[in-house]
């Protein structure tokens, strides 16, 4: 089993990397309760939505960031910016398929 400090890379990149999925979610449980997943995905593919909502979660990623150097946690703040970057660069290859 790992043993992570309190200033780790993971500490930072696991809850950065997953909250652009909490807001997707969340999107969708506020604006397409009422539809299925399939349909949920099938109208973001379409209009081409997908890429915007994860760049808007990565925009939370923020708040995670600033809290993390607040609290003086260097290393874990570079998580969330490994994160972030590789969600970056994720919407770019999508944006350009």
């Amino acid at each position: 089993m790992i043993r992570l400090d309190k200033d780790h890379l993971l500490v930072g990149f696991v809850p950065a990397f997953i909250m652009p999925v909490i807001v997707g979610v969340s999107y969708y449980f506020y604006k397409f309760g009422f539809q299925s997943s399939e349909n949920y995905l099938d109208i973001f593919l379409r209009e081409e939505m997908l890429s915007p909502l994860l760049a808007l979660g990565c925009f939370f990623n923020l708040v995670i960031f600033f809290v993390l150097l607040k609290f003086h946690l260097e290393r874990s703040a570079q998580g969330v910016i490994m994160a972030t970057i590789l969600y970056g660069v994720g919407i770019a290859i999508f944006k350009l398929l």
